[in-house]
Order: C-alpha cells, then structure tokens, then sequence
C-alpha cells in the first residue's frame, strides 16, 4: 500500500493481486474458501490505490487552485462573489471595469448598487445550492446604465448564503 503513492494505477492493482495470489499459496487454510479470501485480500491490498488517489488529490489542490486564480483575474469576464450580507466579497479586474470604471474599487460595496436583481437572490433559507441565469439592469457606479446577462449560482457555507456570478455587459439599459 506504500509503494500505491509512487506507482501508478495498473502497478498497485498487479502488485496487490500478486501480493494476495502469493499469501494464499503460503498459507494454511482450507482451499474450500479460496476465491473469497483471494477477492477480499486483493481489495483490502488494491485500497492502496485509494490512499494515493487522495494523495495525489491533495498535492494538486494548490496547482488547481494556482491556475483557477490566473485565470479568474485574468479572463476578460466579469466575475463576482456576494457574501450573506449582499456586499461583493471577490471581484476581478474585468468586473472592476464593468461595474466601476472610475472608482476602481468594488470590494465591500452592496450588490444592490450595481445589479438590484441579484440583491435578492441572496437567501437565508436553508436549500439546495441553484444555477440560473437572468437578462437585468445593472448601474455603473457613476449611474451611467447598462442591460446585463448573468449567470449565477448561490450556496450556503459556514456563515451563510454565498453567491457567484458571471456578469456581461449586453448593451445600454
């Protein structure tokens, strides 16, 4: 099961089938029973292959999350999280531009202001995390007005709903 981490997975089934194949032929039990004993053994070896899975899992969360980020705050577009309160939690460069070109800042600021519709898709009611999408106005933050599709999708975490969208300028409002 330690060598399942190095190897890769055709390698840790062989070697746990052999390993199991080897310890029936050494051992001293009833024959009547081998095929049980050989299937059980080879899984019970064969989990290695499990633990290394997560291993590797584990290794490339950071890798994943790396790229994510890139690209996130490199995509051209805009893209938004609102915490329980409404206020935008995450914004990127091309949401900044969208929503407040002048102002440059975004963070901390009520979703209210820029897109009321999605204002009230923030819920406290417990249920199953919803994927959507909807054409609103939306108002730059110098109240210049805008038509916008967005696609989002609320969640609940230790602290209360969340919400992330994609934002899209689609022409004036």
């Amino acid at each position: 099961m330690l060598s399942a981490r190095f190897l890769p997975r055709w390698a840790t089934v062989l070697q746990g089938t052999g390993c199991a194949l080897l310890s029936e032929h050494l051992s001293n039990f009833d024959p009547s029973h081998v095929y049980i004993r050989l299937g059980v053994e080879a899984l019970a070896l064969c989990g290695g292959l499990l633990v290394a899975e997560t291993l590797r899992h584990a290794r490339s969360k950071p890798e994943i999350q790396k790229r994510m980020h890139v690209l996130i705050e490199m995509g051209p577009v805009a893209i938004i999280k609102v915490d329980e309160r409404g206020a935008i939690e995450l914004a990127n460069p091309a949401a900044v531009e969208l929503l407040a070109p002048r102002a440059q800042h975004v963070i901390g600021r009520p979703i209210a202001g820029f897109l009321p519709a999605l204002h009230h898709a923030v819920r406290w009611e417990a249920g199953p995390q919803f994927r959507t999408s909807i054409e609103c106005r939306g108002h730059r933050d110098n109240g210049q007005p805008f038509l916008a599709r967005v696609w989002f999708s609320g969640s609940r975490d230790g602290r209360g709903p969340k919400l992330a969208a994609i934002i899209a300028d689609i022409g004036a409002g």
